[in-house]
């Protein structure tokens, strides 16, 4: 009789294939507190498996965290409340124990690295809108184990909702609920394998409709300068078809132009080759256009006011510092500052500058001079003292200020009693020596003369003549500046004067009150200095009263006759005469002295 036998069994149970995560395979995970791995079932062909052992092994540091420990015969296992480390890789390690005891060899996963590094975020981010529909492209980004973008919408920052997801670096990214009057703002993240999103993109902002107009430069707010001739319209998004440019001028019929599109911040460039009228609102007028999408617009329109000619300082006045900026560039021969010849009328005169200076580009100084004179009554200036008071004087029927010696161009302005007495000014002169204008809205009792000296042995002053309308002295201001041929200012101020009002001939007027008793007043008037003499004569002839016998200034005059003779003695009633004797003038009056 014999036993069945024993089989002698000295080979542990073997693995073929372990797995890190619960289904497939996965190679990093962003979460360290658990760990999921499974495995094939092991084999044993002799006395059979009878459990498992695990462990959780530390491939970076190669070390355990996590001991061997029995199993049972479960083919998937879960370590919970685990401290992972950031780049660290962990395997799964099982071995088989059989039912004798012996224990097989190592069945390792390949395993799991512990990733918490976000992608970076996703670069260049651009919106394209149109009518209902929002295109947006980006840069790819370069993490090996990118899984794919999101992007995120709505209409603020604050709760944007996730729109879609692409592992494309474009996308159509308009909602039926999007607003088409509201803007829309959106961003992109992108999210790797384990799942660790990224900082989000850049923000695009706009709204799903057709193409508007962002800037234009330069702004319509700026006044066009005679070389300012290129122009950028930037629109909301890129254009398929710029359409037609066209312009309306207050000066041209139609305007010579280049419009061409430019990609790269989807504008369209203008280029205007006629040159500027002066004082013009131009608007330039695009119609016609289709955005990226195909989708036209309404028409869109861009308006600008050129530069005032001969306004070199751009305040839009034509006045002395312009006249000495003109000066000394004509002196200079700075071609830059040249005017003429012009067509067109005034203030919108066209100008076809011929790089040369004549008297065409003085006259045209003296239009525009005029035209801002007569567009700017009542804004008179009044300068702060600067340099010594200028000599001011009045010669007879003239005013004279004299200026510094090296005086370029000076302005003058006065402020007189229009209702008492007329200022005027010697003709304009403008010649190739000297430029002088003059201004005088009679009404307000204003008048300007700006003079400009060309040649620098002139006389240095401004003239005025006065007419008086009645008898009265009066007071005037007077406020002026000058300017020397490097256009600084060398004297400016305000000074008031005495006008005293002087006749144009002798007069004498008759007594009042006459008859009289005792007293009489007598007017007269005196044209130039001069010695006078005034005499009382009775009706035999004989002298009775000398009033006045000197010397005397030009003016309008008056003396009283108290009724007394030389000795002082009251004299008889009866008829008297009064005579007045000047240079080469004499005139007599009657009187009559009652009791």
């Amino acid at each position: 009789i014999s036993t069945d036998g024993i089989i002698s069994d000295h080979e542990g149970p073997f693995g073929s294939m372990a797995i890190d995560g619960d289904s497939a395979d996965i190679d990093r995970q962003n979460f360290t507190d658990i760990y999921l791995g499974r495995w094939v079932a092991f084999e044993d062909q002799l006395s059979g498996l009878a459990f498992y052992e695990v462990a959780l092994y530390d491939s970076t540091s190669a070390s355990y965290t996590i001991l061997w420990d029995s199993l049972g015969l479960d083919t998937l296992v879960e370590f919970i409340n685990l401290a992972l480390v950031q780049d660290h890789e962990y395997k799964l390690h099982i071995r088989g124990i059989d039912h004798v005891q012996n224990t097989g060899a190592i069945t390792a996963s390949d395993g799991v690295f512990i990733d918490q590094t976000a992608p970076m975020s996703p670069q260049s981010l651009v919106g394209f809108f149109s009518n209902e529909r929002i295109y947006l492209t980006w840069d790819a980004n370069i993490e090996q184990d990118l899984s794919h973008y999101r992007i995120y919408g709505g209409p603020d920052t604050l709760q944007p909702t996730v729109i879609l997801e692409t592992d494309s670096t474009d996308a159509e990214a308009f909602l039926p609920n999007f607003g088409t009057d509201d803007p829309i703002f959106l961003h992109v993240t992108a999210e790797d394998i384990p799942g660790n999103e990224s900082p989000i993109s850049n923000w695009v902002r706009g709204i799903p409709e057709p193409a508007t107009v962002t800037r234009i430069l330069p702004d319509t707010s700026v006044t066009l300068l005679k070389d300012d001739n290129t122009f950028s319209i930037h629109f909301s998004q890129p254009l398929t078809d710029i359409g037609a440019v066209t312009t309306a001028s207050l000066a041209y019929s139609s305007m010579n132009l280049e419009a061409t599109y430019s990609p790269e911040d989807t504008s369209i460039k203008i280029i205007v080759n006629d040159p500027w009228a002066s004082m013009d609102t131009v608007t330039f007028a695009i119609n016609n256009i289709l955005d990226w999408a195909g989708s036209g617009t309404n028409e869109k329109t861009a308006t600008f006011t050129t530069y005032l000619l001969g306004d070199y300082n751009n305040d839009f006045s034509v006045n002395v510092t312009d006249l000495s900026n003109f000066v000394t560039a004509w002196n200079n021969d700075d071609t830059s500052y040249e005017l003429g010849p012009v067509t067109g009328t005034a203030p919108h005169f066209i100008p076809a500058r011929n790089q040369l200076y004549d008297l065409r580009d003085i006259m045209v100084f003296t239009r525009m001079w005029h035209y801002s004179h007569q567009t700017s009554i009542g804004q008179m200036l009044v300068y702060d003292p600067l340099g010594s008071a200028l000599n001011i004087y009045q010669e007879g029927h003239r005013l004279v200020v004299d200026l510094p010696a090296e005086t370029k161009a000076a302005h003058v302005s006065l402020f007189y009693p229009w209702d008492s007495k007329s200022i005027t000014t010697p003709d304009e002169m403008n010649t190739s020596e000297v430029i002088q204008l003059a201004y005088n809205p009679k009404d307000l009792g204003q008048l300007v003369i700006e003079k400009a000296f060309m040649k620098s042995e002139s006389a240095k002053n401004i003239s005025f003549d006065i007419n008086t309308l009645d008898r009265e002295n009066a007071v005037i201001e007077i406020n002026y500046v000058a300017y020397d041929d490097s256009v600084r200012m060398i004297a400016s101020g305000r000074q008031t004067l005495d006008i005293v009002a002087i006749p144009d001939e002798y007069a004498l007027h008759q007594n009042y009150p006459n008859p009289f008793n005792p007293t009489t007043t007598i007017n007269f008037d005196v044209p130039k200095n001069g010695k006078v003499k005034m005499v009382i004569y009775d009706l035999m002839g004989r002298e009775v009263r000398t009033l006045m016998n000197h010397d005397l200034a030009a003016g309008y005059h008056r003396l009283t006759w108290d009724g007394k003779n030389n000795i002082g003695q009251i004299a008889s009633a009866g008829l008297y005469f009064c005579q007045l004797r000047g240079q080469n003038y004499t005139k007599t009056i009657k009187m009559l002295l009652l009791k």
